[in-house]
């Protein structure tokens, strides 16, 4: 840990502690008692101490691996009892069996070496009236008189400032993903589908958050609770962290009738949520994730004088505060001399929402979405704000407000927002949602003018991800359905360069040759699922975009290439179109189509692309497909950006308490000001 300062920390940027972390050397818990060495082991609250000391002593009890008499011992239990000496704590799990002669028998087991005493929880003694000093001498004392026997210590890191001689110090490491797992499937035992359900959501993206808390067994269990009552991880995660950290800072020791002295103990649990709060997010906005002791003993000071009741000359200790809070509830890490950091980002993030919310007033929701839409790592913060507002409607003003920003100086992405305004409101019917019409239309754009196939990528799936999110059409496949041959469609083709377009498919000739029969019998007809629910007119553009895209490619590629039954589906699928056009009442259109005929079996690659020529003039002129030129890098990425914002108010959209949902759809995906 030492061998990090905070530059270092720094320059790894803003990725999830559990990914950042520096894994020390692991070693075997049971292995290590086994050698007979004394033991200090150190650990975060809820890290599993007890819980090992416990099994190490039924494994000795039970004469597996170890062969001493085990002897456990509440500290805690000790100091509530009032003990001059370490030897009665010992004695009583003895006397209260029954045990004839107790003292004597434990003394004979003490001093032949045959016992192995374990003392639970250093750190649940308290330091005032000199208990936990008093006590550490006389575990020392302990120690040295009967060495013979072997000896463990447990303690939270944060209270380890005490050295204990002959004692090798070890720390309860993390769960790895074979742990979490185990645990999983045990604690689910007689429900190994749950237990496997559980494990396959915690790996999904949208819970990357939650598996933060998975490596600690306390918090694991947390998640094994929440799911087992929810039967999944409900949308609503700021419940599970409110519920992890209340966990951390006051259920755990009041489950144990354990009282700590603290520095700060005046503080109620909502001011302490109001202080990290308020630490979470200057840290946040300033973009850190590590800051170093001066800057965070400091905050603290700061915060606990602007309390009530504190006298303007009172000397607060600023690090006898945070090494409290470390120890107690670690909410706090030292992960560097003198470095800090939360436990877990997921806490940063939380508190920083939950600073949002609560000075609302002061204009910090305004501040989030008009400052850092666009930046990644403040997503999870978005949100949980979205959740914890009693009413999210400022929240949704401001998104709607900075997503307008993002394109109000760019003429090209106006025209193409205004165009497909224009066109979902000729297709939709008054009763249907114009927003997922916009957005099949911008999807349909983007196949035709966006000659980037790495952005156009991009963006289909961003416009994919939308589509569900809306829930608006189960049977939407921005995919277009064509299995292993999306990539030649992802490809721009058109007149210009036709040639890349055939020397991609040349070069997928050999492994995807037969499969190109997929894309000519399935391609219209997948494809014009597209907006089965939403407009009749979209499956019309739609069918006659990729007759166009088909055409094209049938024009280079060579005639061996082409088996004769697909060009035969083309002809049929053509056919489909022109009744299509015919269900929509474009009569112009109808016409149009009627009087072309596709290219027979055999033709030439040459009249397949004036066939793909006339078709393209329809689109053009029948039917409104040409609603900008090709966009430059810069447009492309800027319009990426602009739909990776509106996903994020979907998703927000998801969690937020508000009056008028659908009138926030509606308003999607319109130029600003519409």
């Amino acid at each position: 840990m030492a061998a990090y300062g905070l530059r270092e920390l720094r320059k790894r940027g803003f990725e999830r502690f559990d990914e950042l972390a520096a894994r020390e050397q692991r070693v075997n818990g049971l292995a290590l008692v086994k050698q007979g060495k004394n033991l200090y082991i150190l650990g975060k609250p809820g890290a599993g101490k007890t819980t090992f000391l416990k099994y190490i002593a039924l494994q000795a009890a039970q004469h597996r691996v170890i062969h001493r008499v085990p002897i456990f011992v509440s500290l805690h239990e000790w100091a509530s009892d009032g003990h001059a000496t370490l030897l009665p704590a010992v004695v009583k799990p003895f006397a209260l069996c029954h045990i004839p002669e107790s003292e004597a028998f434990v003394l004979a087991l003490l001093k032949s070496g045959k016992a192995l005493v374990l003392f639970d929880g250093l750190d649940e003694v308290r330091e005032e009236g000199e208990q936990r000093p008093r006590l550490t001498d006389l575990l020392r004392d302990f120690a040295r008189e009967f060495r013979q026997c072997q000896s463990l210590i447990t303690c939270r890191i944060a209270a380890s400032h005490y050295a204990f001689e002959g004692f090798q110090d070890v720390e309860i490491a993390d769960f790895t993903d074979e742990q979490v797992q185990s645990y999983v499937r045990k604690w689910f035992a007689v429900d190994a589908p749950k237990a496997a359900s559980l494990l396959t959501e915690l790996e999904r993206p949208e819970h990357a958050s939650l598996r933060e808390l998975r490596t600690v067994p306390l918090l694991l269990s947390l998640l094994c609770l929440t799911f087992e009552s929810n039967f999944g991880f409900p949308p609503n995660r700021a419940e599970i962290y409110k519920d992890a950290i209340e966990a951390l800072l006051r259920k755990w020791d009041a489950n144990r009738n354990i009282r700590r002295d603290t520095a700060y103990r005046t503080l109620s649990y909502e001011r302490k949520l109001q202080l990290f709060a308020e630490i979470a997010a200057q840290a946040f906005e300033a973009g850190e994730y590590y800051f170093d002791e001066e800057w965070l003993t400091g905050r603290i000071v700061a915060f606990l004088r602007r309390l009530p009741g504190t006298p303007p000359e009172a000397v607060i200790d600023g690090y006898a505060v945070l090494k409290a809070i470390e120890a107690q509830h670690s909410i706090f890490v030292e992960r560097a001399q003198g470095v800090y950091s939360f436990a877990h980002l997921t806490f940063q993030e939380y508190f920083t929402a939950r600073y949002i919310v609560e000075h609302g007033a002061r204009g910090t929701v305004e501040q989030l979405a008009a400052q850092h839409l666009t930046q990644r790592h403040w997503r999870e913060v978005f949100l949980l704000t979205a959740t914890l507002l009693a009413d999210a409607d400022a929240l949704f003003a401001a998104l709607r407000r900075a997503i307008g920003r993002l394109v109000v100086d760019e003429p090209a992405l106006l025209h193409l927002l205004t165009w497909a305004a224009r066109k979902a409101e000729r297709a939709a019917r008054p009763n249907e949602r114009h927003t997922a019409v916009r957005l099949a239309y911008l999807g349909l754009a983007l196949t035709l003018y966006l000659d980037r196939p790495h952005v156009l990528g991009r963006a289909n799936s961003i416009i994919h991800d939308l589509i569900l999110a809306f829930d608006l059409n189960h049977d939407v496949d921005l995919n277009y359905g064509f299995g292993p041959n999306y990539d030649y469609v992802l490809m721009h083709v058109t007149n210009r360069d036709g040639a890349l377009a055939f020397s991609l498919a040349l070069d997928r000739a050999p492994e995807h040759g037969e499969s190109l029969v997929l894309f000519l019998d399935f391609a219209l007809d997948l494809a014009l699922d597209l907006a089965n629910e939403i407009a009749p007119a979209v499956r019309v553009d739609y069918g006659l975009l990729y007759a166009w895209q088909i055409a094209l490619l049938c024009g280079v590629w060579t005639a061996s290439v082409l088996p004769h039954d697909q060009i035969a589906t083309y002809a049929a699928g053509f056919a489909d179109l022109r009744r299509l056009s015919q269900e929509v009442d474009a009569a112009a259109l109808t016409t149009a189509l009627a009087a072309l005929t596709p290219p027979a079996v055999g033709a030439p690659p040459a009249a397949w692309l004036a066939f793909a020529d006339h078709l393209r003039q329809l689109m053009a002129a029948g039917r409104d497909l040409t609603p900008l030129e090709a966009l430059d890098e810069a447009q492309a990425e800027t319009l990426n950006t602009y739909f990776v914002a509106n996903e994020l108010l979907v998703k927000c959209l998801q969690l937020a308490v508000l009056p008028d949902r659908a009138a926030i759809l509606a308003g999607l995906f319109l130029p600003p000001g519409g």
